[in-house]
């Protein structure tokens, strides 16, 4: 029934064309309804002949048209919504990744505090062991210093008791003070 409407809407304009046309040919006041009507049945005959061979190709031109034009809405229909599903996940990864980045952020921070932690542990143990050799190169030094100024101490004791005992002192004395001399030195 879809596909007749249309033949007849298209034979009602031209029957209507023609009687407008044949109406403004005849010069006589009378309508000439004899060729009015052979044209009637000759665009019948047409409209048959156009069912008949090319009606299925017309019809699958205009409605086969109508049925692609649905199927594209109904998968546009499905991409929409396969489009407002991906936006939907793509939102809530959005959502997450402000989570995730806090995530991060709070990790990176722990292990900058454990690095932190680790390179002042570090540092200290050095700074304990620089300073412990600080202190025995110290202690090294005094000693070497002592040492030094014992040796000279006695040297100059020697020879201060030599020039005493020497301008003074018999020669029992004098040997007797370089013994004491001697003796004081090396204790201490």
């Amino acid at each position: 029934m879809q596909k007749v409407i249309p033949v007849f809407l298209a034979m009602f304009l031209v029957l209507l064309g023609s009687g407008t046309a044949m109406a403004a040919s005849t010069a006589d006041a009378g309508f000439p309804w004899w060729n009015f009507f052979f044209r009637v049945v000759n665009c019948l005959i047409v409209a048959i002949i156009i069912m008949k061979f090319f009606g299925e190709k017309i019809g699958v031109f205009f409605f086969g048209r109508r049925i692609s034009i649905k199927e594209e809405l109904a998968g546009l229909e499905d991409r929409q919504r396969y489009a407002e599903k991906k936006l939907q996940d793509v939102e809530k990864q959005i959502a997450n990744l402000d989570n995730e980045i806090a995530g991060i952020l709070k990790e990176a921070q722990n292990e900058a505090e454990n690095i932190r932690a680790i390179i002042l542990k570090k540092a200290n143990e050095d700074a304990e062991i620089i300073h412990k050799q600080a202190q025995n190169t110290a202690q090294k030094d005094a000693d070497a210093i002592k040492r030094r100024l014992r040796s000279e101490i006695a040297e100059q004791v020697v020879l201060q008791t030599t020039h005493l005992a020497n301008a003074k002192l018999d020669k029992k004395d004098h040997e007797r003070i370089i013994e004491e001399s001697l003796s004081k030195v090396v204790f201490n």
